[in-house]
């Protein structure tokens, strides 16, 4: 009888150690429990497991695949040299999602003149939407083409800014989807700071997102 009692408290306590590990999304993560000085128990933050960048079940897949292509590219700033400086797969809906984009990050920052709003991005809705346009723009609007690169850089000035809240950041970001929607739309880019039109302005750009690593 002893000997049963004794398999099944061990089964009991191997069970709850399991349940203490569970997957968010697909990143895997550990609960302990550490005691301090004055032997109260406390329960310790999550602990992630070896992962690039945290994936979200109230993510869409796009943003997801946006979100961990722009922390890699963010590490190497591979840039990928295509013939074109724009292709679309799909022109109409890639100029309505950029000119979306445009507005509402001119509403963010009063057009250019405050980038204070990094501060609260990641619980900002708005900005969630502004995001997912943004990667719909890379993987479903445009083809291959130049214009691939920037969509890369600014999924790197998405993350700095939103995770450090960095307003400069958040002003290359303003800066690089103005000078794109401006020339998409037809008409001049004025802060002249995209690899896809040659400017020089782009390696200020480059320089600053380098110097974040």
């Amino acid at each position: 009888m002893k000997r049963i009692i004794s398999v099944a408290i061990g089964a009991t306590i191997l069970l709850a150690g399991v349940c203490v590990v569970y997957a968010e999304g697909d990143e895997l993560t550990t609960r302990s429990n550490v005691k301090t000085t004055d032997n109260e128990t406390l329960q310790s933050s999550n602990i992630p497991l070896q992962k690039t960048t945290p994936r979200h079940e109230n993510r869409s897949e796009v943003v997801n695949k946006f979100r961990e292509t722009a922390y890699s590219f963010s590490l190497g700033f591979d840039y990928v040299d295509f013939e074109e400086e724009i292709s679309y797969k799909d022109e109409e809906t890639a100029k309505e999602r950029l000119q979306s984009a445009t507005n509402y990050l001119n509403t963010l920052t009063d057009n250019g003149k405050d980038f204070s709003a990094a501060e609260n991005l990641q619980r900002n809705d708005e900005w969630k939407k502004f995001v997912k346009d943004v990667a719909r723009l890379k993987y479903e609007d445009f083809d291959k083409s130049e214009i691939l690169n920037d969509l890369n850089v600014a999924g790197a000035l998405i993350l700095q800014a939103e995770m450090h809240k960095d307003k400069p950041s958040l002003q290359y970001l303003y800066e690089t989807i103005n000078d794109l929607n401006s020339v998409v739309q037809g008409n001049s880019d004025k802060n002249e700071n995209t690899r896809t039109f040659g400017n020089d302005a782009f390696e200020e750009v480059q320089s600053y997102l380098k110097s974040k690593l």
